[in-house]
């Protein structure tokens, strides 16, 4: 599973809007980043897609609990059902629906709460739908089960207020409850998604964020995230 989730992360992360799957008429033709939000459908639920697009959920083929207290994210996989629902882009049969890592950007103010001080690489990132996608990967024990991993986007004030001009900087923290070597790991791939909020481009009147991250030979690197306005 998690081989094929590499697969279809890197697909929607190329393009994170919809994308085919070139199934046959008993798979999913259709694959979407999206905002799961709540609503009055049968399931519970609709989708928002970046772009605008909406999904209405006519017929569900898994089941799945909605987060009623917050937008959750995730990838859907579906066709399209023929009857047309009014106010929404699609009518969809959905196979499955597979939660993404949803957060807020945490600020960071005390040196002392800075603990999360793991490796990772990130692959890629975008910004879409109002939040900061990232795919990237982690290095992991392959002999410990039930570990706790902790992913969190980070505006760090610990010094005051950043300095900055085109780029606002953010930080990618990581941990790992069990510590490892990442040559001696298993490296698996994911995706989170950072609710931007009050850091919004549109807001911080900037071109996108510059992040940080450790990567797994200890040195600081970083990716600039390009905002692009449509």
């Amino acid at each position: 599973m998690k081989k094929f989730l590499a697969i279809i992360l890197a697909a929607v992360m190329a393009a994170p809007m919809l994308q085919s799957c070139n199934k046959n008429d008993d798979q999913p033709d259709k694959q979407a980043l999206v905002s799961i939000v709540p609503y009055w459908s049968p399931a519970g639920f609709a989708c928002q897609l970046d772009n605008g697009e909406t999904i209405y959920p006519g017929n569900m083929r898994c089941a799945y609990t909605v987060n009623q207290e917050s937008i959750q994210r995730a990838i859907v996989y579906f066709k399209e059902l023929s009857t047309p629902v009014t106010g929404f882009t699609y009518n969809a049969d959905i196979f499955n629906v597979i939660d993404v890592t949803t957060k807020d950007i945490e600020t960071l103010t005390n040196a002392a709460n800075d603990t999360l001080t793991g490796s990772l690489k990130i692959n890629d990132a975008v910004i879409g739908g109002g939040y900061l996608n990232v795919d990237f990967n982690v290095s992991i024990s392959p002999y410990t089960s039930n570990q706790v991993l902790t992913i969190s986007l980070v505006d760090n004030l610990i010094n005051g207020e950043p300095e900055w001009t085109d780029y606002y900087p953010l930080e990618l923290k990581f941990k790992s409850s069990v510590e490892i070597d990442p040559k001696q790991g298993q490296e698996v791939n994911s995706l989170a998604c950072f609710h931007l909020g009050a850091l919004d481009p549109d807001r911080l009147k900037c071109k996108g964020y510059l992040v940080t991250y450790k990567d797994y030979d200890g040195e600081t690197r970083s990716i600039t995230v390009n905002y692009n306005k449509k």
